[in-house]
């Protein structure tokens, strides 16, 4: 008999991998055909992406730089604290 598994296995850990080699070797040890079909989904591989470091760095520091510059600001007098 032939098998089609319906699977996400690219991903970054290796439990995936481990799951999808089981759940072909069992069905193979018993005598049937067993092919892989990966679902590739955009949505999917986003979440499994490496995490862009310096683009996290830049925007940590922007986030410094904007609050030092309210901080200065608000001392100098050019900002006031206001309800709007």
């Amino acid at each position: 008999m032939k098998i089609g598994i319906v699977t996400f296995h690219r991903a970054t850990n290796c439990s995936a991998i481990l799951q999808a080699y089981a759940l072909v070797s069992y069905p193979k040890s018993l005598a049937h055909e067993t092919e892989f079909i990966d679902c590739k989904s955009e949505g999917m591989a986003s979440l499994f992406r490496p995490i862009n470091v310096p683009s996290i760095i830049q925007k940590v520091k922007r986030l410094l730089i904007n609050i030092y510059m309210i901080l200065f600001f608000k001392k100098e007098g050019f900002i006031e604290n206001s309800k709007y």
